[in-house]
């Protein structure tokens, strides 16, 4: 499961350096880094909802918090994914035809707003990740009239690679507390580490 996951960010980061993040290669491997994202983290999350179910009964697992746990992921995916896919572009079409929020900033910042409101509710709500809600708001945004989605293009990535992409970054280092890993586990982590690399790089391959 540990190696199960990839990391969307990482690879959009690395797909934007090398210019090939707008090619139908790009859009094709960050379509299925998130689906890959999305198996491993309901493979995560049974698999966390089965050890807590383990060490609180100690009679196995529940089969209906495994359930609850499925339900409420794909429901958030449906759900999110229509009002997205319905509702999203033409809002977003509709503001920018008022002519004091398409003259300002305001269909970028709008959608700032619908990025970061995905994002949240996919962790509060839907138990995925919050890069979900994002690529799923992105999904939404991208079916607007094209000057409408190349204005929010060209001003959200300037705020993206200057300021939030450097934040995630940090924001992983200091997640990784080094001292919760005992000396014993450096061998296993050091063969996790070796697996992980030669997968990659097989899989580039």
């Amino acid at each position: 499961v540990t190696l199960a996951a990839t990391s969307v960010s990482i690879s959009a980061q690395v797909l934007f350096e090398l210019g090939v993040l707008k090619t139908k290669e790009g859009n094709a491997l960050l379509a299925t880094a998130l689906i890959d994202d999305v198996l491993a983290i309901l493979l995560v999350s049974l698999v966390v909802a089965v050890t807590v179910a383990s060490n609180t009964s100690g009679a196995g697992t529940d089969p209906g918090t495994l359930l609850l746990v499925m339900v409420r992921m794909a429901g958030y995916l449906v759900i999110a994914g229509a009002i997205t896919w319905f509702i999203v572009p033409r809002l977003i079409d509709w503001l920018a035809d008022i002519p004091i929020v398409a003259q300002s900033y305001g269909i970028p910042a709008i959608a700032i707003i619908i990025m970061l409101a995905f994002a949240w509710t996919a962790e509060a709500w839907g138990g995925v990740a919050t890069i979900t809600g994002s690529f799923l708001a992105g999904i939404g945004l991208s079916r607007a009239h094209d000057h409408v989605h190349d204005l929010i293009a060209e001003n959200i990535s300037v705020i993206a690679y200057s300021f939030l992409v450097p934040i995630f970054f940090i924001q992983v280092g200091l997640g990784a507390d080094l001292r919760a890993c005992p000396i014993s586990a450096l061998p296993f982590a050091f063969l996790l580490l070796v697996i992980a690399v030669a997968s990659k790089v097989g899989g580039c391959g």
